[in-house]
């Protein structure tokens, strides 16, 4: 029968993000994106029952960490913020029992990427007593937030061109030191609770934009989770006193911050954790750790309302209105479990990541306009092998026909050129060649606590390797969060790197192996802490 003329078809209501299906959740019925009645969580008196005698000690800070101005932001050169939407924060949640310990950091931040993401553990270890390894740094990877990239800024450092603002960098790492050790300091027995709610309405699988239906019917077949795949799971977990004083909300959830205001901002994370901690009390740091978010984006609806603070206010809001609402159920429905069988265990595991950063297709070293990788079709990458040589020649001559003229004549807080974005691309890749043995160890750190998982790994990863990992996962509620040292950049599922697209291009050194190797280290390391190993 044909389809009714007013009716929309999968792939329409795909694009839009309204389909529903094993993998794609749809708005629920009635609850449209900004119809929230947010409910106080405060309400909870008498109803709720003594919890049983905390084993785990949690201690919290928040610090901000907004640089002075004007600053570069993002990917930097032509990105200089002189205006402040939102300030930036670093929030930080410390948990200890008996031996275990573990310091879990949420940053305002675009990205730290190695040189800087080393650093800044190693000053926190230095002032706190912790190894490296028990610390995690997370980058909401907002877009208008600062791209801590010591490598690339090294590589510029005798021209005029600027990533990072050095001040502003060294007040990051003694701020960050600083706010980890009075977390320590401030750690007094708690309980954890453990919950999880559906944001479906935000996430949205950005690669349908420019994937055609040929792709869908070609590659959907072969594919572990198909085009257009998201994950509405928004994981909440809770820390309070024995007197019911919320200590922190840590949040996971997989979408790009990229609703972007007109000015430095944290976007909807930002926005939804300060939102959190008005409503929670002066007690509570809410904590927002990035999803496996490389190919998700905030849902083409929001497109439109893009780009200002009413739009960066309303998604924050929706996200913060849907946490308490997670939170609230604990009163109403008991949704929120409270976890009864502490203590927690921490772990980490490194391996040798496949990166190969001399393995490029045409837009990664400017033979194809940047531009072209964003319109359908796709341009099917097609990779050739380079060297360092070539890399160097390829930036050193970026370097020296920069228009200069963009410098002093580029509107602030916006796009930058495709010069620039040619330029950092190359920096960013150059940087990985040159030290390839070395950047290619990396690792994943997990917490396991009850029914709880959380999962930290580097990088940009597809939401489909965030998945994988939670079906295979013995424990009912497992986060997934990514952007934890962000050197890496993309890592793509396999059958991306076949149709081609923005994210197998310029910043993407990944095999079709590397996102395998995640999923294959966070579950031996989860089984490992599993068995108290």
């Amino acid at each position: 029968m044909p389809q009714p003329h007013n009716q929309l078809s999968r792939r329409q209501l795909l694009k839009l993000g309204l389909a529903s299906g094993a993998t794609l959740a749809a708005t629920l019925p009635g609850d449209s994106l900004w119809s929230f009645t947010r409910a106080s969580v405060f309400d909870r008196t008498s109803r709720l029952s003594s919890p049983e005698t905390p084993a785990i000690l949690v201690g919290t800070a928040r610090v901000d960490i907004t640089p002075t101005l004007p600053s570069p932001f993002d990917i930097g050169v032509l990105e200089i913020a002189d205006n402040i939407c939102q300030r930036l924060f670093a929030r930080m949640v410390y948990l200890e029992s008996g031996e275990q310990r573990a310091l879990l950091i949420a940053t305002d931040t675009a990205g730290i990427l190695h040189t800087a993401y080393h650093t800044l553990r190693q000053a926190i270890a230095q002032k706190t007593g912790l190894a490296p390894g028990q610390v995690v740094i997370n980058s909401s990877h907002t877009h208008r937030g600062l791209y801590y990239n010591l490598d690339d800024q090294a590589l510029l450092s005798k021209t005029e061109f600027q990533v990072v603002g050095m001040e502003n960098w060294e007040a990051l790492v003694s701020r960050l030191a600083e706010a980890a050790e009075q977390a320590m300091s401030s750690k007094q027995p708690a309980v954890l609770s453990v919950g999880q709610g559906k944001l479906p309405e935000l996430a949205w699988n950005r690669r349908l934009l420019y994937l055609s239906e040929y792709h869908e019917r070609h590659f959907n077949q072969r594919r572990k989770f198909p085009i257009g795949t998201t994950d509405p799971t928004l994981g909440v977990v809770k820390a309070e006193t024995a007197d019911r004083k919320a200590l922190a909300v840590l949040c996971f959830y997989a979408c790009h911050p990229t609703v972007a205001e007109p000015g430095l901002s944290g976007d909807y994370p930002g926005f939804a954790m300060a939102a959190l901690e008005r409503e929670m009390g002066p007690s509570c740091t809410a904590l927002f750790f990035q999803g496996c978010a490389g190919n998700i984006a905030p849902n083409f609806r929001l497109q439109g309302a893009g780009g200002t603070t009413l739009a960066v206010d309303m998604v924050g809001s929706t996200f913060a209105a849907r946490v308490e609402q997670v939170l609230v159920q604990q009163v109403l429905v008991k949704s929120m479990e409270r976890i009864t069988s502490p203590p927690f265990v921490f772990g980490r595991a490194e391996y040798d990541l496949p990166l190969v950063p001399l393995s490029y297709g045409p837009t990664a070293v400017g033979s194809v306009p940047l531009g072209r990788w964003f319109e359908p079709p796709p341009l099917v990458a097609e990779y050739q092998t380079g060297s360092i040589k070539d890399l160097e020649e390829r930036f050193e001559q970026a370097v020296a026909t920069f228009d200069r003229s963009l410098l002093a004549s580029s509107p602030r807080n916006t796009s930058a050129s495709y010069q620039h974005w040619l330029m950092m691309a190359l920096a960013d890749r150059l940087t990985l060649a040159k030290n390839l043995k070395e950047w290619s160890r990396h690792e994943v750190q997990a917490l396991v606590c009850g029914p709880l998982c959380l999962v930290f790994l580097p990088g940009e990863a597809f939401i489909d390797f965030g998945l994988e990992i939670k079906q295979n996962s013995p424990y009912p509620y497992t986060f997934v969060s990514a952007y934890n040292d962000t050197t890496i950049q993309y890592v793509p599922d396999p059958i991306a790197f076949e149709e081609g697209g923005y994210e197998t291009g310029p910043w993407c050194y990944s095999t079709p192996e590397t996102g395998g190797v995640f999923v294959t280290e966070s579950l031996k390391l989860i089984k490992a802490l599993q068995r108290g190993s």
